[in-house]
Order: structure tokens, then sequence, then C-alpha cells
């Protein structure tokens, strides 16, 4: 009768008959591996809008108010210091609002005179930006008229300047509004500058 000899289990036969497995495991968990990083990195970083402080050279995220977002969507409704103050529509905030393109443009254009309400450089700078530069010319038209009548009609002579340069620009709505609104300046003399500014809102 013949007998078949195995051979003995040794702790080097154990390695080997492991190995197989332990092939397996690593080439799955690198595998595995692998798929997240490639899913984080194709992953979009976020779906909010990081919105910018109402200072040009602080790029800090700000959180827009839904009341806030709400007055300036509404119609008829003044922006009055004490409204403002209870919704939470800070410079900070209106500043995130103008420079959201994904917003409707009738909220845009009554965050510039939310920040005419706040002549400082600060805010000056943010109109005069959305009059360079916005993509929509409805926006920019209207942060030409907020120069003229909420700063430069008050003597801010760098948003006079702003405007001269606007008007002087190529024929356009945005440079025939800032020609407009250079006549009615140089037909009447500055006037002091407000505590607070009515906002009006072109149509």
């Amino acid at each position: 009768m013949r007998t078949e000899t195995r051979p003995k289990t040794t702790p080097k036969n154990l390695n080997q008959k492991a190995n197989p497995m332990r092939t397996a495991f690593t080439l799955g968990a690198t595998l595995a591996l692998t798929l997240v990083a490639g899913a984080v990195s194709a992953a979009p970083a976020s779906d909010a809008v990081a919105a910018p402080d109402a200072t040009p050279a602080n790029a800090a995220a700000v959180t827009i108010p839904p009341r806030a977002l709400s007055l300036l969507g509404a119609i008829d409704v003044p922006l009055t210091p004490a409204l403002m103050a209870e919704v939470g529509l800070t410079p900070a905030v209106a500043a995130a609002v103008l420079r959201a393109p994904n917003l409707q443009r009738y909220p845009r254009m009554r965050a510039l005179w939310a920040l005419s309400q706040h002549a400082g450089p600060d805010a000056r700078a943010l109109v005069i930006a959305a009059a360079d530069e916005d993509a929509d010319v409805e926006v920019r038209a209207e942060a030409a008229l907020v120069l003229a009548r909420a700063f430069a009609l008050h003597g801010d002579a760098v948003a006079r300047q702003a405007l001269d340069r606007l008007a002087e620009a190529n024929a356009g709505k945005v440079s025939g509004l800032a020609q407009a609104e250079r006549l009615r300046l140089d037909a009447r003399p500055a006037l002091p500058t407000p505590a607070v500014v009515a906002p009006q809102v072109s149509h």
C-alpha cells in the first residue's frame, strides 16, 4: 500500500501559505485607498460660496443672514439704519451680496446702496470695483449712480475721479449714465456728507 508523505508544516511553510492571502489583502487595501483618494480630489471643495468681507483685502468668509437678503430683495422697503441693523445687514454682508454673482440682480444693486450708507474708503472701493468689473451691466450702471449720488455729490474727490473716468470710457450704458450724472453734479454745488444716505434704485 502506497503512502503519501506530506511535508512538515514549518514556520517557513506557514509564511508561504499565508503569502497569497496577505498579498490579496494588501492589494485590496491599496486599491481602496487609491479610490478614496481619487474621490476626494475629484469632489468639489464646497457648495457654499465664500463671501469676502467689506474690506477688499480681507478674504474672511461671511454668512449672509436670510433676513438681510430678504430686505435687499424687497421693493419699496427703505434701507434705514435701524432696519439694516435689525436684520444683520452689515457692510460685510452687503459686500458679500454684491460679490455673489449667483444671486439675483436686484438684491445686488440694493447692496450698493447699503454700502453707500457707510461712506468710507472701503465701501467706496467696492462700489468703484463694481462699476468697473461686474459682469452685469445693470449692476455696473447702478454702481456709477451710487458713486455720483452717494459719494461724489457730497464732495468725495476719489468718487468724482472714478465717475469722470467712467464717463470718458467707450460708449455704452454705464458711460452714458456717468456722463448724465456728471452734468448733474456740475449744475449744483456739492452737498455736505450726510449721516445716512437714502437708497435709490434705478429701474
